[in-house]
């Protein structure tokens, strides 16, 4: 689902956000970029109410799984963050152009188990590409920052069936109710597989070519 679709969404909905690089530069060229388009998301989910529950910055492509109070605001939201990202990014290098392939994108998640599940593919993304062994060593995830106590800068508390799930939540998340199959939460015990109860059917979250 495209950006331009996001008027189907209703006021609170939780989506998956993709932001794709144009086939000649990539997104990210040092730490210092990571770090701002990092700030950039601190500095603006305040203004439009936006709720951050995970992120993962690749080279190449962005993920985000947010909550947006009002959805007016979503566009404006990543619209505003590419643009001033766009503006810094070729200013620092000296370039012209367009930095990204197209508007981003945006996937409805109306069911808790898919935010979950999504969560978990975002943040195992380097590992899928490579580029890291682990979801706990890449350092521009959310992944990385629950880990490291930084959570709380950038990420909210997502709450599911009544049960609140904090930004530096340790252990498997159960329902009173019941338990969530399928699905996962990070794990931060040291020693331990990050994610538990891999769900077999999900496959990995790329964007779409």
């Amino acid at each position: 689902m495209s950006a331009r679709r996001a008027r189907f969404f209703r006021n609170n909905s939780c989506c998956h956000i993709t932001t794709r690089r144009t086939p000649e530069q990539r997104l990210f060229e040092s730490d210092e970029d990571y770090r701002f388009y990092m700030d950039l998301l601190k500095k603006y989910k305040y203004r439009f109410r936006i709720k951050i529950y995970g992120f993962c910055l690749m080279p190449d492509y962005v993920h985000i799984v947010l909550q947006c109070e009002k959805v007016r605001h979503l566009s404006t939201f990543m619209q505003i963050i590419n643009q001033v990202y766009a503006f810094y990014f070729n200013t620092k290098y000296k370039r012209k152009g367009r930095l990204y392939r197209e508007r981003f994108r945006s996937i409805l998640l109306p069911e808790e188990q898919e935010v979950l599940a999504c969560l978990k593919e975002i943040e195992f993304s380097p590992v899928h590409l490579q580029i890291a062994d682990s979801p706990a060593n890449y350092p521009w995830s959310s992944c990385y920052m629950r880990i490291a106590g930084d959570a709380k800068e950038i990420l909210d508390s997502l709450t599911l069936l009544g049960n609140v799930l904090g930004p530096e939540q340790n252990s498997v998340f159960r329902s009173k109710r019941r338990r969530i199959d399928s699905t996962v939460v990070p794990v931060l015990s040291h020693g331990q597989d990050l994610y538990q109860t891999v769900p077999r059917e999900t496959a990995p979250i790329h964007p779409p070519v």
